[in-house]
């Protein structure tokens, strides 16, 4: 089981931020609307992290071993598509694709203390949030 606290993100962001950092092309990473320059980096962080924190995704526990096949499948695919073997490669990709489904699905049950489905769901689904935005 991960378990993370408010100070282990902190300290991982930062170190995720100077290894970004180190590439000259990078001048500016944006995390949640704050954008962090070489100048302000480590309030930025603080403030970052302190935004960030309290969303959905922190507060749960996941499984290691789930993480650990998430992760697998996603290497697995990307060495198909080195190979081009585009089939196996889309294939192992939906596979995760699908697996983020049930695990809103997880969240969602949590948030609305349910696990039965009989009449569905109105809520915006997180990742069209996303549509036609780069991620990084």
């Amino acid at each position: 089981m991960i378990k993370l606290s408010k100070d282990s993100v902190e300290t991982n962001l930062g170190v995720f931020v100077d290894k970004l950092f180190s590439h000259p092309e990078v001048k500016c990473i944006k995390i949640k609307e704050l954008e962090i320059s070489g100048d302000n980096k480590n309030k930025t962080i603080i403030s970052a992290v302190n935004k960030i924190y309290h969303d959905a995704y922190s507060n749960i526990n996941w499984s290691i071993e789930k993480i650990y096949q998430f992760w697998f499948v996603q290497i697995q695919a990307l060495g198909k598509l080195y190979r081009n073997d585009f089939l196996i490669s889309s294939h192992l990709a939906n596979s995760n694709i699908n697996e983020t489904f049930v695990q809103q699905m997880v969240l969602r049950d949590l948030k609305y203390h349910t696990n039965h489905h009989q009449y569905g769901d109105k809520e915006d689904l997180i990742y069209l949030k996303y549509t036609g935005q780069c991620p990084y």
